[in-house]
């Protein structure tokens, strides 16, 4: 089985309250190095869980550039716990690679949502 790691292809569900979304990135490729919840992810394998409590303000530094406009709509609350689950870990391909950091590159200084 599969263990987080650089250039891996990594499918995550997340949940808070109840909502669930998936969120599907390439470890390890942000500008600035490892986000906060890559750290967290690292040498986890499918089916490991992870719980967060975080406050709105937290969302944007926990995931930097792998923010998804799913999570955009927790910045607001003040306390929340968010469940992370490792469904899928796999070797990422070079196009993939390429494809997520360009996608990184594009948005600049700020995450626009990919």
């Amino acid at each position: 089985m599969e263990k987080i790691d650089h250039l891996k292809k990594v499918s995550l569900l997340l949940e808070v309250g109840g909502q669930t979304t998936a969120l599907e990135f390439v470890f390890g490729i942000g500008p600035e190095g490892l986000s906060p919840i890559e750290f967290e992810l690292a040498e986890k394998k499918e089916g490991d869980a992870v719980a967060l409590q975080l406050s709105g303000g937290d969302v944007a530094d926990t995931f930097q550039h792998l923010m998804i406009p799913a999570l955009a709509s927790l910045e607001g609350r003040e306390s929340f716990v968010l469940k992370v689950r490792v469904e899928h870990v796999r070797p990422a391909d070079q196009k993939e690679v390429i494809k997520a950091m360009a996608e990184i590159a594009s948005c600049g200084d700020h995450c626009c949502g990919h």
